[in-house]
């Protein structure tokens, strides 16, 4: 937590797709070290398991996950995987879906901007070179 709002360090950088406007390579790129800055930023409230279901069988019903709250103290040296964003400007709101050691989570956050830095492309993302189609066999 900074002066003026909230740092997020990827130590291991992230995968910015070829479709993105700062990824002009006409690749899926992994960064080197990123940080991310929340401008005004402030943890607003989280959960693992917020809407996890588990199935114990293809034929059994789903069963919903008991919601577990995430204190902003628990927060602040988190190591995490992120899974997906959504940043609502409009709203100055950023949803973070990540998993770590304990499971699925939820994270919210207030912030005025979202920043994101990094200063270069070190190699394709991992998923690259992937089929564009996955065939699931039962």
């Amino acid at each position: 937590m900074g002066k003026n709002g909230l740092w997020m360090i990827f130590e291991e950088g992230f995968n910015v797709t070829k479709d993105n406007s700062l990824n002009t390579s006409g690749r899926h790129q992994l960064t080197g070290k990123v940080a991310i800055f929340l401008k005004s930023g402030s943890y607003l409230e989280g959960a693992w398991n917020r809407n996890c279901t588990i199935q114990n069988s293809k034929n059994s019903k789903p069963i919903k996950l008991q919601e577990t709250p995430i204190l902003q103290k628990q927060f602040a040296n988190w190591s995490l995987e992120i899974l997906d964003f959504e940043w609502e400007p409009q709203n100055k709101h950023l949803s973070i879906i990540a998993i770590d050691e304990v499971g699925y989570c939820e994270i919210n956050f207030f912030c005025e901007e979202l920043w994101f830095c990094w200063n270069d492309f070190i190699t394709d993302a991992w998923f690259q070179d992937w089929p564009k189609t996955v065939i699931q066999k039962d």
